[in-house]
């Protein structure tokens, strides 16, 4: 688990509202996009990614992330 380290602090725009998500980079094979029920977006993704298929992704998943936020 994440536990104590400081992911990096990212936003992107969508439509009207603003994504805040903590962006770490871990050994892994895949893009992890997951919403807390604090309300918290915390993305993985593997450490050789390029932030803008990062931030494509989040966008990909905006309208979930949403939902999901909402939801909580």
């Amino acid at each position: 688990m994440i536990g104590a380290e400081a992911g990096e602090k990212r936003t992107i725009v969508y439509g009207q509202r603003e994504v805040s998500y903590r962006l770490f980079f871990l050994k892994r094979k895949t893009i992890e996009i997951a919403v807390h029920p604090d309300g918290r977006v915390v993305v993985k993704a593997p450490i050789d990614t390029d932030f803008s298929l990062v931030e494509q992704r989040v966008l990909k998943r905006a309208r979930w992330i949403f939902r999901q936020v909402d939801y909580f």
